[in-house]
């Protein structure tokens, strides 16, 4: 019989938004993170196959989050206003703490230009919770060092 480690669960990974150099303070439930790449394939005159290459272009994290108070509709709308203004945008960071059941620690942060997207808040019945939904892409996703 094995003594394999099990597999990690959400409860493992935790997520944190910042704008403007402050905790966005997202009630995060879940949250994916994709790569987004081009496949090149260069023929060449004389060969029966082409030259394969992965161009990684950037990063699209999603985070779907339960709405509590206006503080997360409010820093989304801030970013907007911001942006309507032509200024310098606001900065803008994603870190990320993952936790496997084998002990170790793993942080990440996605970095260079990020951009929030389209968000789109989510309002059911009457028992349904609120959640926010908000579409990010950055150009970088690199391991940091973590505690």
């Amino acid at each position: 019989m094995s003594n394999a480690t099990p597999f990690w669960c959400g409860k493992a990974a935790t997520i944190k938004a910042f704008v403007d150099g402050s905790p966005c303070g997202f009630k995060v439930q879940s949250w994916t993170c994709k790569q987004n790449s081009v496949m090149c394939e260069d023929s060449l005159c004389g060969e029966n196959r082409p030259h394969l290459q992965r161009l990684v272009q950037t990063y699209d994290v999603s985070l779907t989050c339960f709405v509590r108070d206006l503080a997360e509709l409010n820093t989304l709308l801030t970013d907007v206003d911001n942006d309507d203004g032509g200024v310098q945008p606001l900065s803008k960071g994603i870190a990320m703490s993952i936790k496997p059941n084998d002990g170790t620690t793993g942080g990440y942060q996605l970095s260079g230009e990020i951009v929030i997207g389209d968000f789109e808040l989510q309002v059911g019945g009457q028992t349904e919770r609120a959640k926010i939904t908000v579409p990010i892409k950055a150009t970088n996703w690199k391991p940091v060092k973590s505690l």
